[in-house]
């Protein structure tokens, strides 16, 4: 039995309609299920649906056509209908998926703004604290280090500068006497004074260059030694003054502030109130910090 396209089917089929061969619809179609088509079947002589799907083709092929008998009533032929295959769809196990609502998406955003702020405002409040805190380091270690300092020579240093070189004026370490200069008390300097006196940076708390201790805001801490008529030369600090030098840092905005010299109007200098001092770090060496708000 010939194989016939199925192409070439539809059109014999129309050519018998046209020339007296009918098709019997007298048998209801059945539909050849491989290939996804559908084909006629009827009864007596007729187109036959002996056929098989060839494989590969997507179709079924004719393998016969035999012609329709005379006398046989009229029948349109039945349409080929291509039967689609079914689109499968992806289903959860509990039925089909829904979405977010607008609102649950509106507070998973604010949740996460409000987390993000969180960690800014931690995040900030960390960040300015560390030179806070690397700078009351550094004032801690230079506290001992004048302590030695005084020990050694019997008296203060002059300025931060004298715990990294000898001064002029004191005496190298004698190991009989046991006195004198036996430093340096800081192995290293963390930088060179500069002289600024617009920012408090003068010539009385060291010498522009020499070796220094730097905050965490990159400016030199000073060893600041209080004087009631602000002449440290002429008239050296005496002993309470003495007893009251601290180390002074001048904070974020980098300008002293704290009065090394009695103010102008009420206030003190060895001990100024919280709010003379700016944002200035202060440590006293020799005696507590009781300075009032």
């Amino acid at each position: 039995m010939r194989l016939v396209p199925f192409g070439q089917f539809i059109a014999t089929a129309a050519h018998r309609l046209n020339t007296g061969l009918r098709v019997d619809a007298g048998t209801p179609a059945a539909p050849v299920v491989s290939g996804g088509f559908a084909a006629i079947r009827g009864h007596g002589r007729r187109f036959a649906e002996d056929s098989a799907p060839v494989p590969g083709a997507g179709f079924s092929m004719v393998r016969s056509i035999v012609p329709v008998e005379e006398g046989a009533h009229d029948a349109p032929m039945k349409a080929v209908l291509r039967s689609p295959l079914p689109v499968k769809r992806a289903r959860a196990a509990g039925g089909p998926q829904a979405g977010f609502t607008l609102l649950e998406i509106v507070i998973v955003l604010g949740i996460l703004v409000l987390l993000a702020g969180l960690i800014v405002a931690t995040t900030g409040s960390v960040v300015d604290q560390a030179p806070a805190d690397a700078t009351k380091a550094s004032m801690s270690h230079l506290r001992d280090a004048i302590g030695a300092y005084y020990k050694d020579v019997g008296r203060m240093p002059a300025t931060v500068g004298n715990l990294f070189s000898q001064p002029a004026g004191v005496p190298p370490w004698d190991p009989v006497a046991r006195v004198g200069w036996n430093g340096p008390y800081l192995q290293t300097a963390t930088g060179t004074y500069a002289v600024d006196a617009l920012a408090g940076f003068t010539t009385t708390w060291g010498a522009d260059g020499a070796p220094a201790a730097i905050d965490g805001w990159n400016c030199p801490i000073i060893l600041q030694v209080p004087d009631g008529d602000g002449d440290w030369i002429a008239t050296p600090p005496d002993a309470n003054e003495m007893r009251h030098a601290r180390l002074v840092s001048a904070g974020p905005d980098g300008i002293i502030q704290i009065p090394a010299a009695p103010p102008v109007g009420a206030g003190t200098y060895l001990l100024p109130n919280l709010s003379q001092c700016g944002d200035d770090l202060v440590l006293y060496v020799r005696v507590a910090d009781t300075r009032a708000p």
